[in-house]
């Protein structure tokens, strides 16, 4: 997978104060257009030119209808203040201030009808503005020049009502309804009905679950969920910023992007030699397989924000959700390089440290989540 760093909020300005409840995450929704943002991959191409408002924002696109983002993590961007009107923009993995190579934050400010948010980024004198597509079509295209109306944009507090994140289930399975979830933010349960666990075994024909129970579900951790239902509005999820520790005994392996856009390509391709997806047989069990028809993107790929099984070395064929207490043999797999891996690490003033040396007590940002480090 071809992995560069992307991200084009360098030259996202932000407006405003009104909607802004403090540090947070929130949707990003056109006032006109009332498409949603989402961030479809990490790629930068090129040298970001700061004294200029022209940008590649192809790593960006919107999407119109709640339905089309209520899933999805790619539309939730953690907004963060960083003193006065500056502020650090955190998604999939990466940030503002990463990308610009500790450099950028993003300017926020008030537009003058107090109800809508102008994305605005100064430097040498040049605005740069962040416009939707002027269509009405489904997908939307987002560019640095447009019609003046598609440059507001409204910031939303994600919440566990109206602009809830709520969980997709992909397979059903003889006891419930199953999927799997990558997403780069901890979250927590916000519906009684759903259970989170990670795979921590895998033998021949079989795999065990092992279940997360506590409160907070780690960042960047792929995991499998199970629920009654196959509606995300009965699924719900809520975001935190909470220092967590994820498992390190999880057999799962987990992408943010499926992209292959020109320029613009951040993908997991799948092998059916070292991976499985999730499904189910004939008899509904739920399995890992090697047949990953409906699976898969329309390029074979993995899709963004999901998980798949890595094989261990000497097993081959389909492997079979079984109980605990049933389980025979445990196999070793090598360390996968395809899913997310930890990104910079920030003091809480934005300011990035080497985190190959240690640390200093205190408190830091690593990944999108807050991390203590004591003497």
């Amino acid at each position: 997978m071809k992995k560069i760093l992307l991200f084009l909020t360098s030259f996202l300005p932000l407006a405003a104060a009104a909607q802004l409840n403090g540090d947070g995450y929130y949707r990003i929704q056109n006032n006109a257009s009332e498409r949603y943002l989402t961030l479809k991959d990490n790629v930068i191409n090129g040298e970001v030119d700061m004294s200029t408002a022209s940008a590649d924002v192809s790593n960006l696109r919107s999407w119109r209808g709640f339905d089309q983002v209520e899933s999805n993590p790619a539309s939730i961007f953690y907004i963060m203040n960083m003193g006065g009107y500056k502020y650090n923009l955190i998604a999939q993995g990466t940030s503002i201030y990463d990308i610009t190579g500790g450099r950028k934050y993003i300017d926020i400010y008030d537009q003058a009808s107090g109800s809508y948010y102008l994305f605005e980024v100064s430097s040498g004198g040049v605005a740069g503005h962040l416009y939707d597509s002027n269509d009405r079509a489904v997908r939307g295209s987002v560019t640095t020049k447009g019609d003046r109306a598609y440059q507001f944009w409204r910031l939303l507090p994600v919440t566990t009502d109206a602009n809830y994140i709520g969980l997709k289930p992909t397979v059903e399975a003889a006891d419930g309804w199953y999927g799997t979830i990558c997403a780069s933010f901890p979250f927590e349960l916000n519906s009684s009905n759903v259970t989170v666990y990670y795979v921590d075994g895998v033998g021949t024909g079989q795999f065990q679950l092992k279940q997360i129970e506590d409160e907070v579900i780690p960042a960047t951790t792929p995991v499998i969920f199970k629920t009654n239902s196959n509606n995300p509005a009965d699924n719900k999820i809520i975001p935190v910023f909470e220092a967590t520790t994820a498992p390190t005994d999880n057999l799962l392996g987990g992408t943010y992007f499926s992209s292959r856009n020109r320029n613009h390509e951040a993908y997991v391709e799948f092998n059916a030699s070292k991976m499985r997806v999730l499904g189910v047989d004939a008899d509904k069990n739920l399995i890992f397989t090697e047949d990953a028809t409906g699976a898969l993107t329309e390029n074979n790929d993995i899709p963004m924000n999901t998980c798949w099984l890595n094989v261990p070395k000497g097993l081959s064929g389909d492997f079979k959700l079984v109980d605990r207490g049933s389980f025979t043999a445990i196999k070793s797999i090598e360390t996968s390089t395809n899913g997310p891996s930890p990104k910079a690490t920030y003091t809480l003033s934005g300011v990035r440290v080497d985190n190959s040396k240690t640390l200093q007590p205190g408190v830091y940002i690593q990944d999108g989540r807050k991390v203590v480090i004591n003497k």
